[in-house]
């Protein structure tokens, strides 16, 4: 008889099932796993492909690992803007507004080749980070992970933004005004400072036959309440990796044929 404190093992051990999770008809066989981000068990945009079209502009958001900072100097923010441009002409992606924060960027592009935008994301954050790490020491990795892209369809979504993108400094309690920041494209589009990384768009230059008409429209239209409200919807489109358009996009729900007109309306 074996002793008191002697426990047979059991003969086999019955395993927890846990229900598996079902995906969406449309997205079977595409993403076998969805891996969680950092922002609040919210998930990547993925796959990437879905959000770039050629010829369709994208709101591009790139943040640092940890949000620690990424351009501690003024040589950091002019080095990323000569990798940006470098990896832009490389790749055949335009970039109609921009802003550099110190823990992330924002950018606007639009890809005029397949994969346009992927490849030149990650081109720019490949080179900098070595840069950086060489500079700085160290060899972890600078960025969070792989950049975050949303489809941006209509004019009033396009506007909205652009107002996102260049008011983030003044959110962030880093410069009074949009105007006041150096390291955007607002002095660009909205006073006409030339900048060698900004290419107009289509919809920018039907503002006004002139650049001074261009510049004032593009004002009137930044300092329009109605652009406001889109501001929830484009940050949580952002980190949701959906699109700001309509119902059927999976967007914020408006209507885009009224912002559109009302987009008019402004100029």
């Amino acid at each position: 008889m074996p002793p008191a404190f002697f426990t047979l093992p059991p003969l086999f051990r019955r395993r927890a099932r846990f229900p598996r999770p079902r995906l969406h008809p449309a997205r079977r066989g595409r993403v076998r796993f969805r891996r969680p981000s950092v922002h609040g068990g919210q998930t990547r945009a993925e796959p990437f492909r879905q959000a770039e079209a050629i010829g369709r502009p994208c709101h591009v958001v790139h943040r640092s690992r940890r949000r620690l900072l990424v351009f501690p100097e003024i040589i950091d923010y002019v080095h990323y803007q000569e990798c940006l441009r470098d990896a832009l002409l490389c790749c055949g992606v335009r970039c109609h507004a921009f802003c550099q924060m110190p823990d992330r960027v924002h950018l606007l592009l639009t890809p005029e080749s397949p994969a346009g935008v992927a490849r030149a994301m990650r081109r720019v954050s490949e080179r900098f980070a070595q840069s950086f790490n060489a500079r700085y020491g160290g060899e972890r990795p600078r960025w969070e992970g792989r950049h975050l892209a949303t489809s941006v369809p209509g004019a009033a979504r396009f506007w909205m933004l652009c107002r996102y993108i260049e008011n983030n400094p003044v959110r962030g309690g880093l410069a009074p005004s949009a105007a006041a920041y150096y390291w955007s494209s607002h002095a660009h589009n909205a006073h006409g400072k030339a900048h060698n990384l900004i290419s107009a768009h289509p919809l920018y230059l039907e503002l006004a036959d002139t650049p001074e008409g261009r510049q004032r429209a593009y004002r009137r239209m930044f300092a329009a309440a109605y652009f406001e409200a889109g501001y929830g919807v484009m940050r949580r489109a952002a980190f949701n990796g959906r699109g700001a358009g309509g119902k059927g996009a999976g967007g914020d729900g408006l209507d885009g044929d009224a912002g559109d007109d009302k987009a008019r309306q402004l100029r």
